[in-house]
């Protein structure tokens, strides 16, 4: 599910930042709390890894666990998060649905990146 098949016989150390950020979400996904953190998911990989790995995300969250990412870029944040906390200066600035923030923020149909802006 991860990806992980094609470095299976190499050592950690030899891996790439992408592998080595794969292997760390694995080891995540093999514990059985209930609620997983995870800082920056994304950290390491190019756009089609990136997709990738948001597809298996909707897929463990579908399962009934609790993900809760702490991303910087907007966009990603915007792809795969049900719920949101926009964060500034130490402070929530908002929380919701993207459709909630919408709202909150005035601005029908706006993208995360000019919510955060119009919130903060």
């Amino acid at each position: 599910m991860i990806g992980l098949r094609p470095v299976l016989a190499k050592r950690i150390h030899a891996l790439s930042k992408g592998y080595n950020r794969r292997l760390i979400i694995a080891l995540g996904f093999l514990t059985r709390h209930p609620i997983l953190l995870m800082d920056e998911p994304f950290d390491g990989f190019d756009l089609r890894q990136t997709r990738d790995m948001m597809a298996v995300l909707r897929r463990v969250a579908s399962g009934g666990r609790t993900l809760l990412l702490s991303i910087h870029q907007l966009r990603d944040a915007e792809q795969v998060c049900d719920r949101l906390a926009l964060l500034a200066d130490g402070r929530i600035r908002g929380v919701g649905t993207l459709d909630e923030l919408r709202g909150e923020a005035n601005h029908p149909g706006a993208n995360l990146e000019d919510i955060f802006l119009a919130l903060t």
